[in-house]
């Protein structure tokens, strides 16, 4: 009998633990059946991770795709319980944008940095920073850059279409001279000159849109360092979206089913919407004059991706295809009729929508919003 004690304590042990895992399962599943009310992810989500993750400085650009990814880091930090830092109700959808982050509302509301949250995930002019002073120690930077030209057609076609600010193209160009002309006279540079490399604080940092070649490729050689792949931060290409997810994969120790996507605010294909091109003559105007910071710095990211990409890992090709086949069945689940549980799981959780934001905003012990703007 003394020789088998052992076991029978063994036996004891092994059944405590097994009843401990039950308990801690039928009480996730019960919890998330008996009350929608509850804020955060079950407890089976919030253990689904054990590698510990960067905080997250996103700077999200305008019409380069940064809604969609904001929709992807979103969802992140709703199935871990990441913290974001979440807007004043003043600020809407912004920490600060279009002057300094984080702007006096958002001091007001969250106090003075502390390295307290997880992620930095809205509209605000890059300050890499003050980005880290407020996010958990050892941030990862991440950001977006379209082909400027693309970029430009995106952001003339959306304000005007959603907000009505031109007519037609000529009152666009005749918008951007006017705003050339006084940013001549030392006027601030509003958002639509270089809209890219506004959003990544190249003013900021004290450029103009007359600014040297020799002039922005010292601010670019800044932001080399603070989106250095894979110490620091990536700087994403729309054009290889799917290949930017999967170089973040592992670095933001992720799941691949949290990356999947559905695109946010595509108006161009939105057949109900009136979308029209600038002319070649129009086109190479504005490129030449209120997107020449921009041009210089896609090329230059273009290049560093391209060489990121060809220093990759076996894995991430395969990563980048079990992608590419789940977004494949999304968009499948969103063209039936109607629309499939997936679908309707992305369309409710789009960052510039009232609830979802909401949602962040009550897990956080701050009061909701009651508007909300979507730009």
């Amino acid at each position: 009998m003394a020789n088998l004690a052992p076991d029978y304590r063994w036996t004891l042990v092994q059944i405590l633990r097994i009843l401990s895992v039950v308990s801690v399962l039928v009480d996730a599943a019960s919890c998330d059946a008996c009350d929608e009310r509850v804020s955060g992810p079950s407890l089976l989500q919030r253990h689904r991770d054990v590698e510990p993750r960067p905080s997250l400085a996103f700077c999200k650009t305008h019409k380069t795709g940064g809604s969609t990814l904001a929709g992807i880091f979103f969802r992140l930090a709703e199935l871990h319980n990441l913290s974001i830092m979440m807007p004043s109700c003043e600020e809407k959808t912004r920490l600060g944008d279009p002057f300094a982050f984080p702007g006096q509302y958002n001091v007001d509301l969250h106090g003075p940095p502390a390295h307290q949250f997880d992620m930095i995930l809205h509209h605000a002019i890059l300050n890499a920073s003050g980005f880290a002073s407020y996010l958990k120690p050892t941030p990862f930077f991440v950001s977006i850059l379209r082909e400027p030209k693309a970029q430009v057609a995106s952001t003339y076609n959306f304000y005007r279409i959603k907000f009505g600010k031109w007519n037609s193209t000529k009152e666009y160009l005749a918008s951007l001279e006017t705003q050339l002309e006084k940013a001549s006279k030392g006027r601030r540079v509003r958002q639509f000159i270089n809209f890219q490399s506004y959003d990544l604080g190249f003013y900021e940092a004290g450029g103009m849109p007359n600014s040297t070649s020799s002039e922005v490729s010292e601010w670019i050689a800044s932001l080399d360092k603070t989106f250095s792949f894979p110490s620091a931060g990536l700087m994403l290409i729309t054009e290889y979206f799917d290949e930017g997810l999967a170089l973040l994969k592992g670095r933001l120790n992720v799941a691949l089913p949290a990356l999947t996507y559905t695109i946010q605010k595509d108006y161009q294909h939105n057949e109900s919407l009136s979308y029209e091109d600038l002319n070649d003559t129009e086109m190479s105007w504005v490129l030449k004059h209120a997107a020449n910071v921009d041009m210089q710095l896609y090329h230059h990211f273009n290049r560093t991706f391209a060489k990121v990409w060809s220093k990759r890992g076996s894995s991430v090709d395969s990563d980048l295809r079990a992608l590419q086949d789940a977004n494949a069945a999304l968009s499948k689940d969103c063209e039936a009729t109607p629309p499939g549980p997936l679908c309707e799981k992305f369309a409710t959780s789009d960052p510039d929508r009232l609830l979802y934001a909401n949602l962040f905003r009550a897990r956080q012990g701050l009061k909701e919003c009651n508007d909300t703007a979507k730009h």
